[in-house]
């Protein structure tokens, strides 16, 4: 049976240290060269050991070359063990270099090819896409609430004392406690990669993106289907420098309403350029992006898909009136696969064939089942492939195709919409689908307009009644879809538990935002007594399970700097500040007493320092010249949180709430920051 272990390596200019972590036991096995040991054989006998699989964090873009070499090069444990350290340092400092490269294939040359790799593993970082939004293991501490969020203490490139060398490996500790936290995070997406292997699948699917397995399914399926081998199937493109939008735009769209032709005609007269070569001004001026007021919104037509919003405000269901919800069923993938769309490099009816075939698989499976999931993934994501250079789904018209049709036919739907019932006001639309509210006399039409649409599209429509709605704008809102059922969807600022990657600060601000539109809680109710409480049993948002509450960690935010910024906290003592370096990421809330964050810049290059404007006012001077003081120009500083003091919180303590001392007024602030945005409706 395969062990798995977590694991991470530090490196510094005299010391090197890998830390494994048994998954099962919990147990850690540290190996270490340095001046005061050498582990060389020790660790050279684990990684030959038989069924282990490793598994970290960004482990294939960084610690696996640097375990590749020592694993492949014998002359690094025949050496010295100070050249030993010397020679990885060198390549861990390549490695890091490679990957600050604006060239992509810099940037991944290191990486050991999938059938070298002589233990296998899996990379978290590559596996959530990570690579692309670049999540650092820091910013996902702070996400977890992990109880230390602890950046590298020293530069990469200092030589440690002996007692640095342990706070080295207690930081190294840390990391893979942090990266094995996440890992049980992950077990059903790495399950999901794991059945897929089982079917006979590349073991790189372990570490892939739900991209990367959208890729590898579909290749081998139409690989399969045209008789030619995977690996020429994925070098298929059509590469265009352009497209006439007439010339993708569906025959059967038309429209009765003045303003819809407009909008089609303008469509229509559109030519789409490869902007990739462009300056931003050219960019711009061929970009495929107009607005057209209808009814009470202003529509935006893009590239990318439809968009429009009434004013911000609360809209809800009542005696007179009802919420109704159109989306039209993995719209997409149907309009591709309906009208027979398709990459130009791939025959239409093979392609078509497969698509519509992950759409059929993921009806039969419920939600709850793994390959639901990995069906919607392949839908969604095919879809993303046909904008990407390097996509065997890559052709422009293809994409096209799908967003400008897309458009038109949600255009379409909305004019029905208004055809049957001429009272209707639109909340907003949203790419697949409009949210309006309409007399409740009128609701019986509701199935007729869906079945007249459907029919004309060939696309089936979920109709759905809704309580209440919240609108900021169309990227923000809570959907009260049914207060009864605690159904809700929250997006943008309300939302509370988010994707990994985003910035979780200030949890607490949209769940007292939602517990004030949805329950008419106040604010500072929540805010003040949310430490007693577990669970809100009375908010259930985009799940079936209740908010929790993490207590101190709801009020937490972060600071992330970039570079070579810095970020200082500065405690007053008689009014003179004690100023102390913190850490790159850095963990704090917002407190009555504390210190103030500083975010220290260096001087932009054109600013002229003191002595400067003297020469420049008095040119004979030149003595000047010698007086140093004169010549510094001092860093650019700014303050992190204006006018509040905050507590470093990078490390969890724990006491009393009341001990925190935390600012509630500051928090209760930011929840009518967003309630005073939205106005209730009269």
């Amino acid at each position: 049976m395969t062990k798995d272990y977590i694991y991470d390596i530090e490196i510094f200019n005299n010391f090197f240290c890998v830390v494994f972590k048994d998954c099962d036991t919990q147990e850690f096995t540290r190996y270490e060269v340095s001046s005061r040991t050498d582990d060389r054989f020790l660790l050279r006998e684990f990684l030959q050991s038989d069924k282990i699989r490793l598994i970290g964090y960004n482990n294939l873009g960084f610690d696996y070359p640097l375990l590749h070499e020592i694993i492949t090069k014998q002359s690094l444990h025949s050496c010295k063990p100070w050249t030993f350290v010397k020679n990885i340092k060198i390549k861990a400092n390549t490695i890091i270099e490679s990957m600050r490269a604006d060239d992509i294939r810099t940037r991944f040359k290191h990486q050991v090819s999938p059938w070298n790799i002589k233990v296998p593993q899996i990379d978290l970082f590559k596996l959530w896409h990570f690579d692309r939004k670049f999540v650092s293991l820091k910013a996902l501490e702070f996400a977890m609430r992990f109880k230390n969020v602890q950046d590298l203490p020293y530069a990469h490139n200092a030589e440690l004392t002996e007692e640095q060398m342990q706070v080295a490996i207690d930081y190294c500790d840390n990391d893979v406690d942090a990266t094995h936290d996440f890992f049980l995070v992950s077990q059903k997406h790495i399950a999901i990669r794991q059945a897929y292997i089982d079917d006979g699948y590349s073991d790189t699917l372990l570490s892939a993106n739900e991209i990367g397995i959208s890729k590898e399914v579909f290749t081998k399926l139409l690989a399969e289907e045209m008789k030619v081998e995977q690996k020429e199937v994925k070098k298929l493109r059509t590469r265009r420098r352009k497209v006439d939008i007439k010339d993708v735009v569906l025959d059967y769209i038309k429209f009765n309403d003045p303003i819809n032709q407009n909008t089609l005609k303008s469509f229509q007269s559109h030519t789409w350029y490869d902007t990739s070569k462009m300056t931003e001004a050219e960019k711009k001026k061929y970009a495929l992006k107009f607005s057209v007021p209808y009814k009470n919104v202003t529509r935006i037509y893009a590239e990318g898909g439809l968009h429009s919003c009434c004013e911000a405000g609360i809209y809800e269901s009542d005696d007179d009136n009802v919420l109704i919800d159109l989306d039209f069923a993995s719209f997409y993938p149907h309009i591709s696969f309906r009208n027979n769309l398709g990459p130009e490099h791939i025959p239409k009816e093979i392609f078509n064939k497969i698509y519509e075939g992950f759409y059929d698989d993921r009806k039969k499976y419920p939600k709850s089942d793994p390959r639901n999931y990995v069906c919607k993934i392949i839908l969604n994501g095919s879809y993303g492939l046909s904008k990407e250079q390097n996509s065997f789904l890559f052709d422009v018209a293809w994409q096209l195709g799908i967003t400008v049709n897309g458009q038109l036919l949600l255009t379409y739907l909305t004019e029905k919409l208004y055809d049957a019932i001429p009272e209707s006001f639109i909340i907003f639309e949203n790419t697949d689908g409009v949210m309006a509210r309409i007399p409740r006399k009128d609701l019986h039409k509701i199935q007729t307009i869906c079945d007249d649409v459907e029919e004309f599209c060939n696309i089936p429509l979920e109709a759905m009644e809704c309580d209440k709605v919240i609108v900021r704008d169309v990227n923000n809102y809570i959907n009260v879809i049914s207060s009864k059922k605690n159904k809700v969807k929250a997006k943008g600022v309300f939302e509370v538990d988010k994707d990994w990657h985003k910035d979780h600060s200030m949890r607490i601000v949209p769940i007292a935002v939602a517990n004030y539109f949805i329950n008419g809680v106040t604010p500072e109710q929540t805010i003040r007594h949310h430490h007693v409480r577990k669970n809100y049993p009375e908010l259930i948002l985009d799940g079936e399970e209740c908010l929790q509450s993490y207590g101190i960690y709801d009020y937490c935010k972060r600071v992330k700097i970039q570079g070579k910024d810095t970020l200082v906290s500065n405690k007053f003592h008689e009014n003179v500040a004690d100023e102390k370096v913190e850490q790159k990421m850095t963990r704090y809330y917002i407190s009555n007493k504390g210190v103030q964050l500083i975010k220290k810049m260096p001087p932009l290059a054109t600013k002229k320092g003191e002595l400067d404007k003297y020469q420049e006012e008095y040119p004979n001077q030149t003595m000047l010249w010698d007086i140093d003081e004169l010549k510094v120009i001092p860093d650019r500083r700014n303050q992190v949180e204006a006018g509040v003091y905050t507590t470093v919180f990078n490390k969890y303590k724990t006491k009393e709430f009341s001990e925190y001392n935390i600012n509630t007024s500051y928090y209760i602030d930011e929840c009518y920051k967003i309630i005073n945005a939205i106005k209730w409706e009269q």
